[in-house]
């Protein structure tokens, strides 16, 4: 039984739509994260390079921001999914907070990169807290429904497959000409007597509306459970959303999904954070990262192209390992700095945190269905807001961490050179700190079984939902 309203198709059964609407899908999320993704990737590649070495705003008052701003994530991440969880609209459940969401992340993105110069430090800092935060907000609306949305795509665990390759797809081609054009545009803005970044930030923010608001267009929610099939104003089951996620945080296998994306997260996002640094004082050569960063984009359109592939062979739990593993060979090599072997490692890195990525993503409907199974109703918007939570944990402490071991090193942005003391915590920083990191996110996939429920879980659930749609039928 299928209802349309809008951009919503409520169903209760495997239909999954014909071909021209999988490809409509297919686009719509493909986009949806070409925008998400551009947004993020710049705040992650330049703004804490920007605050250090642009504002001169000093590296622990950074890292603190940072930490805080992610505390008040706590709340925004937890409010975002309650609020999703009770949104029963005709645009669907999640595509009217994504809109919220791009309309915030466009106001972050024309205003962080824009600290006053004539300001007083305090006068700055509180400034460069308040556009963070509301980039931050933004973000929060973005990545939550993109969670979301995807079980209401298709039901179908191949297909669903083929939508996170998608996704990871998106965040391929961004991180392949992103970081390059990024820099490109900086200098030529900077060679027109300009800042740079803030020039940069708005072409960004223009292509990031773009982008979102078209996929929002093509995008369907086709099997949203807790919306009547009839479309009609009879009043919905309210559940205890609080008891929900209490339940949800008693889980173990909640917590041993969350945490791994939360440690591989940081591993990979401390190569991106620190490849400004690792660049412009290791390696003393700034346009190199450009071409490690193509490497490691290039071998992430490999491993993209093999994933659905090797999906069809081997689980998804044994594919994440993999990748985990390929990451902490990469880490090692880029310890070791030489400009040949870290174009390599960089390469190795990409290709294993691709299907690792693609894995966990593909990964996580199932666990939406594994939580809806225990608890009796859907819980994907709390269940995605704490799990996005926990990543957001994980990249804040990246933050931190890269900040303060730079304190330690005595980071100093007014050298030319940087002392061997400097030097020795950016190599850190880039290799051992995430290789250590990468190796907790593989002991949590170690012991991780969804994949191995999913038949009894996904059986279970077919038969709740074909009785309440023989309920429907009856009234």
């Amino acid at each position: 039984m299928v209802a349309t309203t809008s951009n919503v198709e409520v169903s209760t059964n495997n239909s999954g739509g014909g071909k021209l609407l999988r490809w409509r899908q297919r686009v719509g999320y493909w986009l949806y994260e070409t925008g998400r993704f551009t947004a993020n990737l710049l705040i992650q590649t330049y703004l804490m390079i920007y605050m250090t070495d642009t504002a001169r705003l000093s590296v622990a008052a950074v890292g603190t921001l940072f930490l805080v701003c992610k505390i008040i994530d706590a709340v925004t991440d937890y409010l975002a999914g309650l609020l999703i969880d009770r949104t029963n609209s005709r645009f669907g459940k999640s595509r009217p907070w994504a809109f919220l969401g791009v309309i915030l992340v466009t106001v972050g993105l024309l205003t962080v990169f824009n600290i006053p110069s004539d300001w007083a430090s305090n006068s700055q800092l509180v400034y460069a807290y308040v556009t963070y935060c509301v980039f931050s907000l933004g973000l929060t609306f973005l990545n939550i429904p993109e969670f979301t949305i995807l079980p209401t795509l298709s039901d179908d665990p191949e297909e669903r497959t083929v939508l996170a390759t998608c996704r990871q797809l998106a965040g391929n081609v961004i991180n392949f000409f992103g970081t390059t054009v990024f820099a490109s545009l900086l200098v030529f803005f900077i060679g027109k007597g300009l800042q740079g970044y803030a020039q940069v930030a708005q072409l960004v923010a223009v292509f990031v509306v773009v982008c979102i608001v078209v996929s929002l267009l093509l995008l369907k929610e086709i099997y949203v459970d807790n919306v009547s099939a009839d479309n009609d104003e009879e009043e919905q089951p309210k559940h205890n959303l609080l008891k929900a996620s209490v339940l949800i945080l008693k889980n173990r296998r909640f917590w041993l999904f969350g945490l791994m994306a939360a440690f591989i997260s940081f591993a990979f996002m401390m190569t991106l954070m620190c490849g400004a640094y690792y660049f412009k004082n290791v390696m003393d050569n700034p346009v190199m990262q450009g071409t490690a960063m193509m490497c490691l984009s290039g071998a992430q359109f490999i491993g993209m192209f093999l994933t659905p592939m090797l999906g069809k062979k081997y689980s998804k739990r044994v594919l994440i390992m993999v990748g985990i593993i390929m990451g902490e060979l990469g880490y090692f090599g880029l310890y070791l700095a030489q400009p040949a072997l870290v174009l390599v490692s960089y390469f190795i890195i990409g290709f294993g945190f691709s299907i690792a990525f693609t894995m966990y993503f593909a990964l996580m409907p199932e666990l939406f269905d594994y939580l809806e199974y225990e608890i009796g109703h859907p819980v994907s918007g709390i269940t995605s807001s704490l799990t996005q939570y926990l990543v957001k944990v994980g990249e804040t402490l990246n933050n931190v961490a890269i900040a303060w071991v730079l304190v330690i090193g005595q980071y100093d942005a007014s050298l030319e050179v940087q002392k061997a003391v400097t030097k020795l915590a950016i190599r850190l920083n880039i290799s051992l700190i995430p290789g250590i990191i990468g190796l907790l996110g593989l002991l949590c996939v170690f012991f991780l079984d969804l994949e191995k429920l999913y038949p009894t879980v996904r059986a279970a659930l077919n038969k709740r939902q074909g009785k309440v749609e023989t309920e429907n039928v009856q009234k």
